[in-house]
């Protein structure tokens, strides 16, 4: 199986598979932001250096290749400004899980929401998927409008799903299906 393509979304925004050369970039992204990632992401800490995104990055592409996830940088120009993709993927069942975050500065201005939008489409015309799956702590108000805005539909709460800064938080699960989800218009 070929390495991923990048997928479009809007203008010069995209997802772009990684490269050997994003380590650095992503390192100082991400350590830019860790106040703001902390708050919901239990990984941030975990393994923070320039190595650590090298590897995060070999293992982005060892998963593609083993279709158990496809994670992409979210790209505005050749500026990295989050992450985007399927943090799982199932071949057997025809589902992905999708995990993001994005940088500080750019939240509230539809950027995420339009690279999901641009995510799930590929995800149902390009990988086959059936069931796409989005899950945000239920007190992450700006992901859960994000799930909203892209027309998946809430599912269920997880209670105490997740174990986050030494607190258990529950998630809202929202799911689009293929067939049923209807894209709406993104401004």
């Amino acid at each position: 199986m070929a390495e991923p393509t990048t997928i479009a979304v809007a203008g010069a925004l995209a997802l772009r598979p990684f490269a050997a050369s994003d380590a650095r970039p992503l390192y100082e992204l991400i350590d830019r932001n860790l106040d703001h990632l902390r708050e919901w992401l239990a990984w941030v800490d975990l393994d923070h250096s320039v190595d650590g995104k090298a590897r995060f990055i070999e293992g982005c592409l060892a998963q593609y290749l083993a279709r158990t996830g496809l994670s992409l940088a979210l790209v505005d120009g050749d500026e990295m400004i989050g992450v985007l993709g399927y943090n799982t993927l199932d071949g057997l069942h025809h589902r992905g899980e999708i995990g993001y975050w994005l940088s500080a500065d750019r939240a509230g201005t539809g950027v995420m929401t339009r690279g999901v939008r641009a995510l799930v489409e590929h995800g149902f015309a390009e990988l086959g998927l059936h069931r796409q799956l989005i899950r945000a702590a239920t007190g992450n108000t700006r992901s859960r409008a994000i799930a909203e805005r892209v027309g998946f539909t809430f599912e269920a709460v997880e209670r105490e799903a997740e174990l986050i800064g030494g607190r258990y938080l529950d998630l809202a699960r929202y799911v689009a299906i293929a067939g049923e989800w209807t894209p709406p218009a993104v401004s």
